[in-house]
């Protein structure tokens, strides 16, 4: 790995439910962890599944340094008996004006998360939430650490 990484600076968001809005394409994704290396499974129907691994990094809030590539079936397949949690959830993804609203809908709990990422952090600063998701917006949780993909994973996996 090495050559792909990249920062990656994002908010995030627990809503209060999944949008109205029709999403404009919905993936399911399967997210496995082991330290500070994922591998995930992202899959629709009438679509090959892709799978990637990824080693990511919390630099400060908000901003992450992420090292990802493509991998084969046989790669991820071999890399999960490495798994010590892992999540389920349905990515819906909303493209609007020049932003992507990434709404996670988690299999087995009642939670609803959106990412918003940006190409700065002063673009991140300065973002200002649509009117059409206000209203569905409970707390950002950008700052707090139990609302990473890989914390929700592990207390799943404790129940």
């Amino acid at each position: 790995m090495g050559d792909n990484l990249k920062l990656e600076i994002e908010r995030k968001f627990l809503l209060l439910k999944k949008p109205s809005l029709k999403a404009d394409t919905v993936y399911r994704v399967e997210q496995h962890y082991c330290g500070d290396e994922r591998i995930r499974r992202k899959s629709r129907e009438g679509e090959d599944d892709v799978f990637y691994h990824t080693i990511k990094k919390n630099i400060r809030p908000g901003v992450n340094s992420e090292d990802e590539k493509k991998i084969s079936r046989d790669e991820y397949y071999s890399l999960l008996e490495k798994s010590k949690s892992h999540i389920v959830k349905y990515r819906h993804y909303y493209f609007i004006g020049k932003y992507t609203f990434e709404v996670d809908i988690f299999e087995d709990i009642n939670l609803v998360v959106m990412e918003v990422e940006f190409k700065d952090e002063k673009e991140s600063e300065t973002f200002k939430m649509p009117k059409f998701f206000e209203h569905l917006v409970l707390k950002e949780v950008t700052d707090i650490r139990e609302f990473s993909n890989k914390n929700i994973s592990k207390k799943l996996n404790k129940l």
